[in-house]
């Protein structure tokens, strides 16, 4: 299990991660970051142009930034998002990273789900009823199916008569 781990998710690429989420983070405060730079840009390599990335990271001071983590500058960024919008290389960065699963067990229990839904006697059904299954199954713990059975009910008025609603 360890060995699917560490081919999953290599180390370097974590490495990498974690400069870039370091490098931004010091930049908008205007502190320095030159530890973190060769990782950060060796991570984004084929997304973002590292001279162009490079050029917004040292402008990004100018943001007056005066939180401590990746997600208050993400917060930060997002309250004005004219504020951000000087820095296209550095938002592509910000969200490559929010892209970035923290595991892909969500994505490898939907995959399991799509087997258990579509069998050959439900083969024929179309693609938003198959969509609109596998989202039940795979969030069933989040459900209050008390809310979706009256969103159901009162969709249609017969059904409201129907059900007494």
């Amino acid at each position: 299990m360890v060995e699917e781990l560490e081919f999953r998710f290599p180390l370097k690429d974590l490495e990498g991660v974690a400069a870039l989420e370091n490098l931004l983070v010091k930049a908008a405060k205007g502190e320095r970051f030159d530890q973190h730079r060769d990782a950060a840009l060796l991570y984004l390599d084929k997304d973002v142009k590292p001279a162009d990335f490079l050029e917004e990271v040292v402008t990004l001071k100018s943001l007056r930034f005066s939180g401590e983590t990746f997600s208050e500058l993400v917060a930060f960024l997002q309250q004005d998002i004219a504020r951000a919008s000087p820095f296209p290389a550095v938002l592509k960065a910000v969200k490559l990273l929010l892209t970035i699963p923290v595991t892909s067990a969500t994505a490898e229990r939907s995959f399991s789900v799509l087997r258990r839904i579509k069998t050959w006697d439900r083969a024929s059904m179309s693609q938003e009823y198959l969509n609109s299954l596998s989202v039940l199954f795979v969030h069933k713990p989040d459900l209050d199916l008390k809310e979706v059975a009256k969103a159901f009910i009162t969709e249609q008025e017969e059904r409201m008569r129907y059900f007494g609603w």
